[in-house]
């Protein structure tokens, strides 16, 4: 199936349940890069769903309507969103989906610079921000996290490079 099949759509609250199976799918193979439990996968489906509930969130659906991925974000500052939860079943991954959820959920948010996040060990996950036009702020080494910033991208699309 290639990324073009894929609907990029809007998620809400009736769509949790589904969001948080997909999440612990999703996250598995993240979650054994590291020799300690990752957030993704110790978060239960009661937080999931009240983050669900305060963020924009947008699903990827194939043609059938499989849910294969998700992102969400929050504005966090009047010009800044935080994006968390982008996630791309394994069985989905590089085709584009991540990429097309990123770009839709900045376009949410038009007039917003974008923050962001991710383990140290996920190296997929740093080369497609950084291909995303995103920078590193800082990383965490104790954590081992590392910290994104994107400017606002002021364009016809939403999401320049």
């Amino acid at each position: 199936m290639t990324a073009d099949l894929i609907r990029i759509l809007p998620a809400g609250p009736g769509d949790a349940a589904a969001l948080y199976q997909l999440q612990m799918e999703a996250y598995a193979t993240e979650g054994r890069l590291y020799p300690y439990p990752i957030p993704p996968l110790t978060e239960t489906e009661a937080e999931a769903a009240a983050d669900i509930a305060r963020s924009t969130v947008l699903k990827a659906v194939t043609a059938g309507g499989c849910l294969v991925g998700s992102v969400r974000a929050i504005r966090i500052q009047p010009d800044t969103c935080q994006i968390s939860r982008l996630m791309v079943l394994p069985a989905y991954r590089g085709q584009g989906i991540g990429s097309r959820l990123l770009c839709a959920i900045e376009s949410a948010f038009p007039d917003c610079g974008s923050r962001l996040f991710t383990g140290t060990r996920s190296h997929a996950n740093i080369r497609l921000y950084l291909s995303m036009g995103y920078r590193v702020e800082r990383v965490d080494e104790q954590a081992e996290l590392i910290y994104f910033i994107k400017e606002p991208v002021y364009t016809s699309s939403g999401c320049g490079q």
